[in-house]
């Protein structure tokens, strides 16, 4: 058995790869392996193996491990994947450009003192070994490539519509992805094409603004994350900018066979080491480094979904014939025996670890690596919006607001939070850069509202009813005139709000927007087993329509057709007179999903949805068609506004005037035709599926208010002042004593 000591400096991802494609070797072939920091290596491990792999020996510590292998008799194989004697002045920030400056003399030194001692010289570029050659005076070069598994590769597929860019690299690639590729996404941005950019590993500080979409996402050292994570993204393309310089001639095609291992088509810079692969619109796509060439491409790329995805066929049947594991551990052993075979001959190892400089080195490493995920997750968080919702008390509009705002902050990637009104204070104001107001009748929102509005933050109020018309002449009609007035946005659902609104507020922009608890389940069709069951859900303040209007229809249901019962879902006990019908009333809960359990419990058939036809009732929104048909549940509605912008008569639901005769009509007519029943419940959940999406309707919104996610607010004094004791004793007052919780 051959034992192989990998000696490695920092467990950068060249390290991984090599220890991931030896691990491999050594279950097929005869081998032992040991993966060992220099910091850590003993004299022990020098004597225990018969080679000793080491990857990129830049520094003393490296030196000494190879120095003490070699005079012991041990065979030296170095790997190397860049040109570390000329490494370009680049670097991802001041800390690391200085430290590597201190010792970059003498690491060169150590290296090439390394290379006299090795063996073989293990490479993946020719261009690098054609130049490091004349430094191995005692050994000889040898190419073989290096990857991870191939196998497991993402099937391509064609783009859906939101055409997402990938870059993962190093913070040395700032400079070129400033140079080229952002600029290029910026172009095709203002051309409106629906794209975004995901970048991995980059430090937002270090890059200029992308105008489109952009994730940032730190660098993860573990391949399977990074693997895990990559897959999860979707991406639709990758680029790989990189200069045309002697120095980046040398590295090597990691980036193709990562694209090509996630089934996108790739887009490299047009010069070596990607000429040695890349064939232009076969297998990938070779761009100019100008920013032209690159949009040209991404635009190419765009617009040819069918040709990319030949282009990734290609590209992975390439690297299934040449990257296969198997294919490169034959490679290796039939290239580099020496880590395959036992040596013979041992001689004492003489090993003096460079004990200070190693622990130096291993403490220095972990400061610059935090200082940089540190700094990099604190520039993350500046480049993206901050969200903050203002409510007033617990209502079922905060709490679907609350999970709409949440997707799409993930989907635009800001930072969201909400906050009760009584509990925002200038320091909230400061930190947010779009603030929206849920419903906007509250003292506090008004002030908040106005001082936010001063202090240049984008501004967003939500109706879903006509609180005006209720509060007008109050103080709390004053409230929300004063946060209308001190908005930019007046978002709604129902577009004869903004008809109304707009006479108050006529400088304020209309967003429509579905606003809806997201759809994951569909419930089933209730068979009919016994009787009919008919729904009204809706609060206590409802009361004298439902005992005016409903209670009357109901009635006269029941003197043609008794089989049915009802259930009123939100009132008390004995709330109604005078029905006929047998009945069960049920409290109301605000738990969106114990109301559904309890609903469907009850086997419901038929579910009513009455609003006043007036000013007040055509601009609420139609909340009772998304949940009677999530619910299986074959809704009958009165005839307004809301529900006429999403119930086709007769087809997904029936609309009905609001008279006790017309309801009864309608009711009794699905009681005695169970085949409409179920029509109505099948095309209105047909609906839900098409037109209620989570994703379309996100994607909406971040089209129609873009500042989600790229508005930054202008850093001036915000002047809000309230005193923390009274806000605290109010929002006591609201949570303990007004049950608005």
């Amino acid at each position: 058995m051959s034992n192989v000591l990998i000696s490695y400096s920092s467990r950068i991802p060249t390290v991984s790869l090599i220890c991931y494609l030896m691990s491999k070797a050594a279950t097929e072939f005869d081998i032992d392996i040991r993966e060992i920091a220099v910091v850590d290596t003993k004299k022990d491990d020098i004597e225990w193996a018969d080679a000793i792999l080491t990857i990129r020996p830049f520094e003393v510590g490296a030196f000494r491990v190879v120095e003490a292998g070699k005079k012991a008799g041990k065979k030296i194989i170095m790997y190397l994947d860049d040109d570390l004697l000329n490494l370009p002045n680049i670097f991802p920030n001041r800390l690391r450009k200085f430290l590597s400056g201190i010792l970059y003399n003498k690491n060169c030194e150590y290296l090439i003192k390394s290379l006299d001692l090795c063996d073989v010289l293990w490479g993946s570029n020719p261009v690098l070994l054609d130049k490091y050659k004349q430094y191995v005076t005692n050994g000889r070069c040898e190419i073989a490539d290096v990857a991870y598994d191939i196998a497991d590769m993402v099937q391509p597929r064609l783009n859906d519509g939101d055409f997402k860019i990938l870059f993962a690299g190093s913070g040395d690639h700032a400079g070129y992805i400033n140079e080229f590729i952002i600029p290029a996404i910026n172009e095709l941005h203002y051309k409106r094409y629906n794209i975004s950019f995901v970048c991995v590993g980059l430090d937002p500080g270090a890059l200029i603004k992308c105008d489109a979409k952009t994730e940032f996402i730190p660098w993860i050292r573990d391949f399977d994350e990074f693997n895990k994570l990559i897959r999860s993204k979707q991406v639709d393309i990758g680029v790989a900018p990189i200069l045309a310089d002697d120095f980046h001639r040398c590295k090597y095609i990691n980036k193709f066979i990562e694209y090509s291992r996630y089934g996108i088509a790739g887009i490299y810079s047009d010069d070596y080491p990607y000429k040695m692969i890349v064939v232009d619109d076969e297998n990938g796509l070779l761009a100019e480094n100008t920013v032209e060439s690159w949009a040209q491409k991404i635009e190419y790329a765009i617009n040819n979904p069918q040709n990319c995805l030949k282009i990734a066929e290609t590209a992975q049947k390439i690297c299934k014939e040449r990257f296969s594991t198997s294919q490169m551990i034959s490679t290796v052993k039939e290239k580099i025996p020496e880590l395959f075979v036992k040596q013979v001959t041992a001689r004492t190892v003489k090993y003096k670890p460079s004990i200070f400089i190693n622990n130096l080195r291993k403490y220095v490493t972990a400061f610059v690596e935090k200082y940089e995920y540190d700094n990099s997750q604190k520039n993350i968080s500046d480049a993206s919006s901050k969200i903050l919702l203002v409510y007033a008390g617990y209502t079922t509009t905060t709490e679907l607001i609350s999970k709409i705002l949440q997707k799409a902050s993930i989907y635009k990637n800001a930072s969201f939070v909400a906050k009760e009104s009584t509990m925002v204070f200038a320091k909230d104001i400061k930190e947010s850069d779009i603030i929206v107001f849920c419903r906007g009748a509250d003292l506090y929102m008004g002030k908040i509202a106005e001082a936010a509005h001063k202090a240049g933050r984008k501004t967003i109020l939500y109706l879903d009813d006509d609180l005006y018309g209720i509060y007008k002449g109050t103080v709390y009609g004053d409230a929300l005139l004063k946060c209308l007035s001190n908005c930019d946005i007046l978002w709604a659902s129902n577009p004869h709000i903004y008809d109304k609104y707009k006479e108050l507020a006529p400088n304020i922009a209309f967003v429509e927007g579905k606003v809806f608890d997201p759809i994951d389940k569909i419930g089933d069709i209730s068979d009919v087993l016994d009787k009919y069951v008919i729904l009204y859900a809706g609060s206590p303040s409802h009361r004298d329509t439902i005992q005016n209007l409903i209670v009357p229809a109901l009635n006269k249901v029941y003197d043609n057709y008794k089989e049915f019962s009802a259930v009123f879902m939100g009132f008390d006990e004995g709330t109604l007179s005078g029905c006929k019908f047998d009945k069960e009333y049920i409290p109301w809960t605000t738990d969106m999903n114990e109301y559904r359990d309890i609903i469907q419990s009850k086997g419901c058939h038929i579910g009513l949805a009455v609003i006043k036809d007036d000013e007040f009732g055509n601009c609420k929104y139609y909340n009772k068609y998304l949940e009677y048909s999530r619910m299986g549940i074959a809704g009958i509605y009165s005839d307004v506004i809301p529900y006429r912008l999403v119930v086709h008569n007769d087809e997904n639901g029936i609309i009905v005037k609001n008279t006790p005769d017309s309801w009864a009509e309608s009711i009794l007519k699905l009681l005695q035709n169970e085949d409409d029943r179920r029509n109505i419940i099948l095309n209105s959940q047909d609906d839900l599926r098409q037109n209620f999406k989570l994703k379309d309707v996100i994607d909406k919104l971040a089209g129609d208010i873009p500042e989600i996610g790229s508005y930054h607010a202008p850093d001036v004094k915000v002047r809000y002042h309230v005193n923390v004791l009274l806000h605290q004793l109010k929002y006591s007052w609201r949570v303990y004593i007004a049950s608005r919780y």
